[in-house]
């Protein structure tokens, strides 16, 4: 009598083992005596204490560099089980060089220079050539000898380009007050004519000092929240005429602003000129315009300024 299918698959479960009931045997562990223990815990202790040398580890770090980098990569066992490694080969990859096979190409890796010090690059191969004495240039073995009257000039005449630059502001703002006393006496007012039109040796003075009260005027508006409008024109009164406005700080600042923005080449060729240049050209500015000395610091009746030494600082000495 034949089996029935559901007796033949009892059977096979029955055969196929029970992986939820499964018993594992004990594995017999082997008891460490006392005095086991202890010597196996000294030695943990002597080689967690005991630090190889610095040369000894260079040493070490250096062998296994140069073992890696005298192993090719194509070589390696596990390289046997690399899937890209594979892939190439199919691919036709047998090594080597790609391209002409009489190229001289490069055939090492390059060398690893391991650096442990600060020093920047190209700094090792210059200390080394003044080590061995092989430094081509001699300006390269010896550091250059600075010249202590080069110096010395140096530092004089820096101060005293200093100095005459402090001096020049106060020659042009005397220059600008009697340019003001002149035009006040003939006119009877005041009133100061476009940027341009200011004579060149304190017209720079003039342009400093607008661009300063400009800048002072939009931040201040700015602060008061006031419409950028209002802030462009600085007032909307045409009561009051030109000097009335230029005398009170609002001449129209749309036409400041204008003046201020344009290019002056002459302004510009004043300014190239050496501090000394720009000194004498005010100081001769207030000589033979106004008749007044910077250095007896008085003006004189006449254009002849007799009792005056010279133009010169050194001639009243």
């Amino acid at each position: 009598m034949a089996s029935s299918p559901r007796g033949v698959n009892i059977k096979e479960e029955e055969e196929e083992d029970d992986y939820l009931n499964m018993k594992f045997e004990d594995t017999e562990r082997v008891q460490e005596t006392s005095l086991q223990r202890t010597q196996r815990l000294k030695r943990e202790s002597r080689a967690r204490g005991h630090h190889k040398p610095r040369q000894q580890r260079a040493k070490e770090d250096r062998e296994k560099r140069d073992k890696a980098l005298a192993t090719s990569l194509l070589e390696d066992p596990r390289a046997q089980n690399s899937k890209g490694l594979a892939m190439m080969k199919q691919m036709g990859f047998s090594g080597g060089g790609l391209g002409k096979s009489d190229a001289q190409g490069q055939t090492e890796p390059l060398e690893i220079k391991v650096k442990d010090n600060r020093g920047g690059i190209g700094h090792e191969p210059v200390k080394k050539r003044r080590h061995d004495g092989k430094a081509q240039n001699p300006d390269e073995v010896k550091a250059p000898r600075h010249d202590h009257d080069e110096f010395r000039q140096y530092n004089r005449k820096y101060h005293m380009e200093g100095r005459l630059s402090g001096i020049t502001h106060s020659a042009q703002r005397l220059a600008e007050r009697f340019d003001d006393k002149v035009q006040l006496q003939a006119d009877g007012t005041f009133s100061r004519p476009p940027l341009k039109e200011l004579p060149v040796e304190y017209r720079d003075r003039i342009r400093r000092r607008d661009l300063k009260q400009r800048d002072a005027e939009f931040r201040r508006q700015m602060e008061g929240s006031l419409p950028v409008k209002r802030m462009a024109s600085y007032d909307d009164d045409d009561d009051d005429d030109y000097d009335d406005r230029f005398a009170m700080g609002r001449d129209g600042g749309l036409q400041m602003a204008d003046e201020l923005d344009e290019e002056d080449e002459e302004l510009d060729e004043f300014l190239n000129l050496s501090v000394y240049d720009r000194f004498y050209r005010v100081t001769d500015y207030l000589r033979y315009k106004h008749r007044y000395c910077f250095w007896c610091k008085m003006t004189y009746p006449d254009e002849q300024m007799e009792g005056c030494p010279g133009r010169l600082e050194k001639d009243h000495d």
